[in-house]
């Protein structure tokens, strides 16, 4: 697992820094897009498994994609803020065995990933635009380290896998 994984590296990263570095904003802004629906296609499997639904949710993640890019973006960061401490609290009451109902119900999975992609979706415009791709690229450097120290570390340390 761990070849394929190099390889892909190998091939995507410059690809993907030189998208972030070089491409022109309006070309940055409807490929991003095309990702958030490739991203919406795979969080529509928690939603539903019927092929006609799933095409609908990816119609609606575009469509709050649409509307968030008119809304004030630092009331989009306090809204954000709230909804990743509901997501840190559920985590915290799953944890403890203490699974609220409310996590169980498809609509409240659908709406939690259409908030969540479409403020995804704004930050990393806001960011792209922000410096010209550096300050995006510097989050994404960010998250690759976090997620490749996470695989390595489990493992080599983990033994119940996910």
């Amino acid at each position: 697992m761990f070849l394929p994984r190099l390889l892909s590296i190998l091939v995507l990263l410059p690809l993907v820094v030189l998208f972030l570095l070089k491409a022109p904003p309006a070309v940055f802004y409807y490929l991003s897009i095309i990702l958030m629906l490739g991203v919406a296609w795979e969080w529509s499997q928690f939603v539903t498994k019927i092929g006609s639904r799933r095409i609908f949710y990816v119609c609606m993640c575009l469509a709050a994609i649409l509307v968030f890019q008119f809304v004030a973006f630092y009331l989009l960061l306090i809204l954000g803020f709230i909804y990743w401490c509901w997501c840190a609290w559920v985590v915290y009451r799953y944890n403890c065995h203490m699974v609220p109902h409310l996590i169980g119900l498809t609509a409240v999975r659908g709406v939690s990933g259409l908030f969540a992609i479409a403020l995804c979706w704004r930050c990393m415009i806001y960011l792209q635009l922000l410096s010209h791709g550096k300050a995006l690229l510097y989050v994404l450097i960010i998250i690759w380290l976090a997620d490749t120290g996470a695989y390595i570390g489990g493992g080599l340390w983990g033994s119940t896998p996910l």
